[in-house]
């Protein structure tokens, strides 16, 4: 039980320290936790995350790890609105062998503001490193 209460709890510890400032326009603006939900549907190093994405701009996903070494390995997919999808150029779908922290990141449009709602799936699976959280966020509007 208590491993599963770790990664919770840092979750929470984190979620709560206030955000350094930053600059704005390169900082992603933090989306409501209500957004996403994670589920570890089947146990073992593995999450589902699904999250409404409003129309308008584009989002990213960032999966957080911790205790990367040298046969760390660690993989993400995307779904939008139940179809496949690649994540724009500058996303990190997958790593191995890489020390100390480590993420990977998805990058997403929405679409245009008409197109409402849209249902983000992201699955992440990881061996021999130690899940933290995620963020998911909308990016800055283009100035």
């Amino acid at each position: 039980m208590l491993k599963f209460l770790l990664p919770l709890a840092a979750s929470v510890a984190l979620a709560a320290q206030p955000a350094l400032a930053g600059p704005a326009a390169a900082e992603p603006a933090p989306v409501a936790e209500a957004l996403c939900t994670s589920v570890n549907p089947f146990g073992g190093d593995m999450r589902v995350v699904t999250c409404r994405v409003p129309a308008g701009r584009a989002h990213r996903f960032t999966a957080n790890f911790g205790g990367g070494h040298d046969d760390t390995s660690a993989t993400l997919s995307a779904t939008l609105d139940g179809q496949a999808t690649n994540c724009d150029a500058d996303s990190k779908m997958s790593l191995f062998g890489e020390d100390g922290d480590v993420s990977l990141r998805c990058r997403v449009a929405a679409g245009d503001a008409t197109s409402g709602v849209r249902t983000l799936v992201v699955t992440v699976l990881w061996s021999h490193a130690q899940y933290r959280n995620f963020v998911f966020a909308a990016e800055q509007a283009a100035k």
